[in-house]
């Protein structure tokens, strides 16, 4: 482990290293969120559903406005290279869709990452109108409402959860 003692502060060491992690782990969230929202912003508005997102926080899970869901881990790249460039044959052909938000999501694999990337989950993705299907997404994708605040106890708490 590497330490820097600074001038004027004797006996005030500052773990180099641990705080080099902690800023990649920060860039690399950040970058990560960049990507997702400059796929979002070149997306033709035609590949969006018309109908308005509709969020319901009693799910646990859905989609974000705009959420890139594929059928495979593998075409995630292609399908956010062809988001990217608003081709939509291309996109079409990857097997990739552009969704609307508040999809119920039930997740399947979604890996913690330590280091701050979002990574790519899977799950049970559940239209309105259509059939579930199984789809890979980059963790961004996928949102969810937490209910916050301070409780006496832990059954006080759970009774607020629901």
């Amino acid at each position: 482990m590497v330490h820097q003692t600074f001038p004027g502060r004797p006996g005030d060491e500052i773990e180099v290293e641990r705080r080099f992690v902690i800023m990649a782990a920060v860039l690399s969230r950040v970058i990560s969120l960049a990507a997702a929202l400059c796929a979002l912003s070149v997306v033709p508005a035609v590949s969006l559903s018309q109908i308005p997102d509709v969020y319901d926080p009693s799910t646990p899970w859905q989609t974000r406005h705009g959420s890139l869901l594929c059928p495979s881990y593998f075409a995630i790249k292609d399908g956010e290279a062809a988001a990217r460039s608003g081709d939509q044959n291309w996109l079409k052909q990857t097997g990739c869709i552009i969704a609307k938000g508040g999809l119920k999501i039930v997740l399947v694999d979604a890996p913690y990452n330590p280091h701050g990337s979002d990574g790519v989950w899977r799950g049970r993705v559940y239209p309105n109108d259509t059939a579930a299907f199984d789809a890979y997404f980059n963790a961004f994708y996928a949102v969810s409402f937490a209910r916050g605040g301070t409780f006496k106890t832990d059954a006080e708490a759970e009774k607020y959860s629901r």
